[in-house]
């Protein structure tokens, strides 16, 4: 039996897992100290974005067989990372329209899970009702947290904090299952090949 060449995606896998448990804990550090945004909070996002964004870019290009976690990633990665560039150069105008962004990317984000479980039932994916719920959960706290600035309901730094913490949950997990999901497919499908040569 030949060797199996996975490329890169367990690499992808847990980076992006590690990179959404940082979205998660930048999320908790805003929820856990009060306050306005301030320089060392800007920085903190900033430096995760870059780094989400930077991840993403990694699992687009990684070869994984169906594509379902990791399919819209090269836009929105590169995105992520333009976005942290431009907070490090820009950090007094960011703190005005970083709500704003944040909570379109969690908006956008949650969309673009919702279509991630609908496509992995297609493939059989059992977990594809959850993954849709819970993706709409997480669209309705991006569109709180994008609106939270043209009428505050709630301080900026916890909006924010929760639509990262949202956000870091729901990456973390799904990436977790589909992408463990498409890896034990691509094995088997592998099997049956070399099978079918032999």
């Amino acid at each position: 039996m030949k060797k199996k060449k996975f490329g890169i995606v367990p690499q992808a896998k847990f980076i992006n897992v590690g990179v959404a448990g940082v979205v998660f804990l930048t999320g908790l550090y805003l929820l856990i100290f009060p306050g306005q945004l301030n320089v060392t909070a800007r920085y903190v996002v900033a430096g995760m974005c870059a780094l989400v964004g930077a991840a993403k870019m990694l699992g687009y290009f990684s070869n994984d067989m169906y594509r379902l976690a990791f399919q819209f990633d090269f836009a929105m990665g590169l995105f992520m990372f333009v976005l942290g560039v431009l907070m490090f150069i820009f950090q007094s105008a960011s703190e005005n329209f970083l709500p704003l962004v944040i909570g379109l990317y969690a908006m956008i984000d949650g969309m673009q899970k919702a279509q991630i479980a609908l496509d992995g039932k297609k493939f059989g994916i059992s977990m594809w009702p959850l993954i849709l719920g819970t993706a709409l959960v997480l669209t309705l706290v991006g569109i709180a947290t994008a609106i939270n600035i043209l009428k505050e309901f709630a301080p900026a730094h916890i909006m924010l904090g929760v639509a990262l913490a949202a956000d870091g949950c729901e990456n973390a997990w799904v990436t977790s299952y589909t992408v463990r999901v498409r890896a034990t497919k691509k094995n088997l499908l592998d099997l049956l090949e070399e099978d079918d040569n032999e």
